[in-house]
């Protein structure tokens, strides 16, 4: 049986999933044509044509070895052609063999120095490695020889995102966007980057487009889902609850498996205390994603607002072994643990959270009333002046619980 709450100061802190998601890398196939004329002394040369045609045909349908097997094919019949190199390398980093591919796209650029899609494709394997300056380096001498070639600055763009440099990352995506205009992927992550600027409604024209360019035509868009999903948290974010659950809802319908639109509809319904949806679909994101520590901690919220009190600690434990830096799994841990009478285990986790936020007031106030509870005045003091200090508005609350406990102290034998 549970034991009764104490009173405590703040309600339990709930952690958003404010977090929008970019679209990944765009690497570059080439399709290279035949060209007539002077049939003799060309059928080798077009017959390398022929198979790189058909390799990318089978790399399209997801059949990678095949797809390597036509490109050693052409490389049989055309030793230099670049176009064969240049997508088996593509083909290779689609089967993690990242070295062959670095091979590849080294010998397509000794072959044709002038090959841009080579230089693109080579700076994501560079990405891949983590040596980003040698991306970079590529990135640039591909837009030096095709300044109008969109996907390169989307690549560099993520690149410079994935750095934390948005303003160089927005810039770029301008430029992907003003030579394509139906780029939606670039409107996608443009809106990400928009997003964690704070710029919230040019983040939201921004989705709204990508929404729109991924709806067109009969094929689902790979990154439909993940555009529903984003433009879903900045509703919620404008306050548009129910057009942020639609869009959630459409995303999930899209992509079963996009494990963080059911932790931001776990999140709205939360919010709208309809606690049952709210554990299913963590429960859900968990399953499909389980080393996301903000769904354990919200479903450990839902958990504690149902009074499932042991199920609650134990997902914001595993929150806290996720990302031990989470904050808000500690005090809301401390919440339980003082509920229970646990003083000390509640001690520990304020100290931790004022140890990573020291400017949480109520971090300060619910260590204080640990304090007080176990007659240590002046510690509890120094938390309450501390907790004032930071934010003079909890004072009619923190008095009230000071008084409530204070008379229960009285009252004891």
């Amino acid at each position: 049986m549970q034991k009764r709450q104490k009173p405590v100061l703040h309600s339990q802190r709930f952690l958003p999933n404010s977090r929008m998601h970019a679209r990944g890398w765009m690497y570059v196939l080439l399709v290279v044509f035949a060209i007539s004329g002077a049939r003799a002394q060309t059928s080798r040369a077009d017959s390398a044509v022929s198979y790189i045609a058909r390799g990318k045909t089978w790399y399209d349908k997801g059949d990678v070895e095949r797809a390597i097997a036509d490109f050693n094919l052409a490389l049989t019949f055309d030793p230099r052609s670049a176009a064969a190199y240049c997508n088996r390398g593509l083909a290779r980093i689609a089967q993690q063999d990242i070295s062959g591919a670095m091979a590849d796209y080294d010998r397509a650029i000794e072959i044709n120095p002038r090959l841009a899609e080579a230089y693109n494709n080579r700076a994501l394997a560079w990405q891949n490695q983590g040596d980003l300056a040698r991306s970079f380096a590529d990135f640039d001498h591909a837009l030096k020889l095709n300044s109008r070639f969109a996907a390169v600055w989307y690549n560099r763009g993520l690149a410079w995102q994935v750095t934390g440099n948005l303003d160089k990352a927005i810039s770029d995506y301008n430029h992907a966007i003003e030579i394509n205009s139906h780029y939606a992927e670039a409107y996608l992550n443009r809106g990400s980057a928009r997003q964690a600027k704070g710029d919230i409604d040019g983040a939201l024209s921004d989705l709204n487009q990508a929404v729109a360019l991924f709806s067109k035509g009969t094929t689902i868009h790979p990154s439909a889902a993940l555009a529903y999903n984003n433009r879903g948290v900045l509703r919620k974010a404008k306050k548009d609850l129910s057009g942020a659950r639609a869009d959630f809802d459409r995303a999930i319908a899209l992509d079963p498996k996009l494990a963080v639109a059911y932790s931001n509809r776990g999140n709205i319904a939360l919010g709208q205390k309809e606690l049952g949806q709210a554990s299913t679909d963590f429960d859900r994101a968990i399953a499909l994603d389980p080393r996301r520590a903000e769904s354990y901690h919200n479903r450990g919220l839902a958990r504690q607002r149902q009074n499932d009190l042991s199920a609650a600690i134990a997902d914001y434990s595993q929150a806290i072994a996720l990302n031990p830096r989470l904050s808000e799994a500690y005090f809301n841990r401390g919440l339980i643990q003082y509920s229970l009478g646990d003083l000390g285990s509640a001690t520990a986790d304020f100290d931790r959270v004022i140890e990573l936020n020291p400017r949480q007031a109520d971090a300060y106030a619910a260590r204080g009333l640990v304090w007080l509870l176990q007659g240590k005045e002046i510690e509890a003091e120094r938390d309450f002046e501390q907790c004032l200090k930071l934010n003079k508005d909890l004072k009619p609350l923190l008095n009230a619980r000071i008084t409530e406990i204070k008379q229960r102290l009285t009252k004891k034998p």
